[in-house]
């Protein structure tokens, strides 16, 4: 594979059934590269004109398909009859999210976007965040749900000064999710109910909370919840209440997998379904172990539905019939379809890709296995690091890899203690000890290959939390002969009051804001090691990466250049943390271009 093969894939995603049909999302890199198209393809074939639609959502008796079509200043539902036809117009808005039917077909939801009027161009900040990354400010905005019928009449069904995370419809009420703290947003949600009868709280107790599905019978809520009292590591729980109010109850006593889909790909446009509760179960993903598996409990059973080495990222069911996407460490998505026990490939857009399958390869790190993988070639190696650190490697596609697999480097990638998929102990124990025993796990790995695998010369790069582990490495070692960092922390100081997420994520990570623990928040922050650096260094950021915003960026390339040391800085404009995924196709292709070029001159 080469960096230009983007224009080649095509992304499958968010597939939904209805009476034995399939709709789901086909979309492509525009050749300008400036952006992407995407349709709404049933059954193998093209159903709406396209460019820019998403979406499909079946009305309740099938016989309509609703679907959004973004454009130049915002989105607009649209509808089709599932036989075909003139795709009309139901309401426009800036901001349409998470489209869903009532159970009468009579209206649609979404989540939109409130804006407080104001004339002056001057933002008056009264929260925290006030921007977030890929959404830019929102100052002035909150997100809510809205209820439109098919005749174009909208009406908002929540309003405050709060942001609705999540929803769900019942038979004549809607559930939602919301957050009770603005400084710790991630462990005080709670569910409320809206009906006839007016708004009221029906979860027991606050906690982090999930995706939740109303039951078929309209009389509980499944959700994913944990109490959140230690890190937002701990592994959400598949439990229910009463759709009336009351506490959480788990469906099973165990459940082992880490809820959704943590791993990393750099193929996908949109996911699609991962969690819902349907007439013979409750259906959900989890991630285990380098695997991201669809499972159904019911009778207080878990039961694998599709699992193996695979990454399923979206499904639908409806009785026996299932489709799902899903991907492999050789295969990028693609969708499935299963009726009874015969399963069918229906898309099958990227046959052409022919790559390398990675090795199995363990290590034993203080007592700790790491689990990781090796695409064998030549004697120049390169490390990968992963970010979260709460997602993982394994079974699914990495173009990136496989581009450089291509050119000759043996490419190897592990999961080290912080990983998701391995047990909630092993995720959580990385909270206070950033740069320790996830450390020692990644060099312990890349030791371990490169004397295995004879490799001459290894280079290392990650982004995020792989790009702080980047910059922690070259401060602590000279193993690596050349490094990427990619939208990296270098500073947890400035981290915890300009990232979107710093206030709280640091405030746990690193334990305490830093104006109570300064000494430890500056031992943990790469900058503090600049001058170890030896390793020649390409900084890789964006300029409107507001999750490890650019600050981080500059403060290492401008140390490194005052101390004289081997390092460039690459800035793109106009995108944000997910570059890597998705970025603008040119600015994806020039960022894999400007990894190769750095390792190929310095390895």
């Amino acid at each position: 594979m080469k960096p230009e093969d983007i224009y080649r894939l095509r992304f499958v995603s968010d597939p939904r059934v209805s009476r034995g049909r399939v709709a789901y999302v086909v979309a492509r890199a525009k050749r300008d590269g400036e952006g992407y198209d995407s349709w709404i393809y049933v059954d193998g074939k093209r159903f709406t004109a396209g460019p820019k639609d998403t979406s499909p959502r079946w009305s309740p008796d099938g016989s309509m398909l609703a679907f959004v079509r973004g454009g130049e200043e915002g989105s607009a539902i649209y509808v089709i009859n599932a036989d075909g036809g003139e795709a009309r117009k139901v309401i426009e808005d800036k901001v349409i999210s998470n489209l869903k039917w009532s159970r009468d077909g009579k209206f649609l939801y979404y989540i939109g976007a409130v804006k407080e009027e104001g004339k002056s161009d001057v933002k008056r900040v009264k929260r925290i965040p006030f921007y977030f990354n890929g959404k830019g400010f929102l100052h002035d905005t909150r997100m809510h749900v809205f209820r439109v019928s098919l005749g174009g009449k909208k009406e908002q069904v929540t309003e405050g000064d709060f942001d609705v995370k999540n929803y769900d419809v019942g038979p004549d009420f809607i559930v939602y999710t919301r957050s009770e703290s603005e400084t710790r947003p991630w462990n005080t949600v709670s569910i409320y109910r809206v009906d006839k009868e007016g708004e009221r709280k029906i979860s027991a107790r606050r906690g982090m909370v999930g995706p939740l599905s109303v039951s078929p019978s309209g009389d509980k809520v499944a959700v994913g919840y944990a109490p959140g009292d230690r890190t937002f590591h701990e592994y959400l729980k598949p439990c229910w209440l009463d759709a009336d109010g009351g506490d959480y109850v788990p469906f099973v006593e165990e459940f082992e997998a880490s809820m959704g889909n943590s791993l990393n790909t750099d193929v996908l446009f949109g996911t699609g379904q991962g969690f819902a509760w349907k007439e013979d179960g409750l259906y959900l993903i989890g991630t285990h172990r380098g695997s991201a598996e669809l499972y159904r409990i019911s009778d207080e059973k878990v039961e694998p539905v599709v699992g193996g080495e695979i990454s399923v990222e979206g499904f639908d069911v409806e009785g026996d019939f299932l489709a799902y996407v899903s991907q492999t460490a050789t295969r990028p998505p693609d969708l499935y379809v299963r009726r009874g026990k015969r399963t069918r490939n229906l898309t099958r857009f990227n046959r052409w890709v022919k790559v390398n399958a990675p090795e199995r390869v363990t290590v034993e790190s203080d007592g700790v296995t790491v689990e990781g993988w090796v695409l064998r070639g030549g004697e120049k190696g390169i490390l990968e690091i992963h970010g979260g650190p709460q997602t993982a490697y394994g079974h699914a596609f990495m173009m990136e890899f496989h581009i450089l697999n291509a050119l000759g480097y043996t490419v190897f990638y592990c999961n080290p203690r912080g990983s998701d998929g391995y047990g909630e102990d092993f995720a959580t124990c990385i909270t206070g000890a950033y740069g320790d025993g996830d450390y020692r796990d990644v060099m312990a790995f890349a030791r371990h290959v490169k004397e295995k695998y004879g490799l001459k010369s290894v280079g290392v790069t990650g982004g995020s939390y792989g790009g702080f582990m980047t910059n922690w490495i070259v401060g602590h070692t000279d193993f690596f002969r050349a490094a990427v960092t990619q939208r990296s922390i270098s500073n947890f100081i400035s981290f915890f009051g300009t990232s979107d997420i710093g206030f709280y994520f640091a405030d746990v990570e690193v334990e305490g804001p830093p104006w109570r623990n300064l000494e430890e928040y500056w031992r943990r922050s790469p900058l503090a090691y600049v001058e170890n650096v030896k390793t020649p260094l390409l900084i890789i950021h964006s300029e409107e990466d507001w999750r490890c915003p650019p600050e981080q960026a500059y403060q290492i390339f401008t140390a490194l250049k005052y101390l004289e040391r081997e390092v460039e800085m690459l800035l793109f404009p106009g995108e944000n943390h997910d570059l890597s995924r998705s970025g603008k196709p040119k600015h994806r292709v020039e960022r894999l271009k400007a990894i190769i070029d750095w390792f190929e001159r310095y390895l």
